[in-house]
């Protein structure tokens, strides 16, 4: 075998030994290291103001946290796969200073909500209805201008433009809404 032939197989067995190893070792990590909690998980008591309410979707009423602020521009929070609106609490007093309404939401599947037909998570495929729901929520309650926080929002977020059309329809054009 060549000097290059020998290099280069050396190479190839440090790059699988690192990917594997690093592989293995990070799935030891995550598995001592996160440990999900079934459990629903109350908002903490904290310095920001916080409203139990319920927004519609086309599968019936939703849970959401409100945050009341002066502004116009609402944020709408998108817990993760496996989480619950708590997961962005985190955000809840710096953005209610800082005068931004905000919208923690529940969509199907999670605990104590309407099931999605299929029994699965379309991991945004049909969950984008229950964004559509709460932005509406937030427009019918003084929203002009919303944003999303992310985790599953970004795959979620994908029907807005359904919703951008309807507000866009309904606000500026004066026609009636499509549902």
């Amino acid at each position: 075998m060549s000097f290059w032939g020998f290099f280069w197989l050396v190479v190839g067995l440090l790059l699988v030994f690192h990917v594997a190893g690093g592989w293995y070792f990070s799935n030891e990590l995550i598995q001592d290291g996160f440990v999900p909690a079934p459990e629903p998980i109350a908002p903490l008591p904290g310095s920001y103001d916080l409203e139990e309410v319920a927004y519609s979707t086309p599968l019936g009423e939703m849970d959401a946290w409100y945050l009341p602020a002066d502004g116009v521009t609402w944020v709408i929070h998108i817990h993760g796969l496996g989480t619950t609106p708590a997961e962005a609490e985190p955000l809840f007093a710096p953005l209610q200073g800082a005068g931004y309404p905000q919208l923690s939401i529940t969509y199907r599947n999670d605990d104590g909500q309407p099931m999605d037909p299929s029994g699965y998570y379309q991991y945004g495929a049909t969950e984008w209805e229950d964004v559509a729901g709460a932005v509406e929520h937030a427009v019918a309650n003084g929203a002009w201008q919303y944003g999303f926080l992310r985790s599953r929002a970004n795959s979620i977020e994908g029907g807005t433009t359904d919703i951008l059309k309807n507000i866009i329809a309904e606000r500026v054009l004066g026609l009636p809404k499509l549902r």
